[in-house]
């Protein structure tokens, strides 16, 4: 399925969860891929609960939960301040929710 989201070469790509089930070699090449493809110029939609993933890909970020955007920035951004995505999220929906 990864294979035919590109075949065509769109300028946006909509992806859920990239790199779930795939060998960790496998999930390098899905990841130095989907960055080159951004490189080219085009677009990539992640959404991802590996929120590490997201630090290691996404140029921006969002968090979003039911329904509000309650954070976007940059992963630099983030690291200039001494902050990781995971301990934002974390911040803001909340530690203990069992529905986050």
């Amino acid at each position: 399925m990864f294979a035919q989201a590109f075949l065509h070469r769109p300028s946006l790509a909509l992806i859920d969860e990239p790199r779930v089930n795939f060998d960790p070699i496998v999930q390098h090449q899905v990841k130095e891929y989907l960055i080159d493809y951004v490189r080219r110029g085009n677009t990539v939609f992640l959404s991802t609960h590996i929120l590490e993933v997201a630090e290691e890909i996404c140029t921006n970020d969002a968090i979003l939960h039911r329904g509000r955007l309650l954070h976007a920035g940059t992963p630099d951004d983030l690291r200039e301040t001494g902050r990781h995505l995971p301990g934002v999220f974390l911040s803001l929906v909340g530690r203990g929710s069992s529905d986050a």
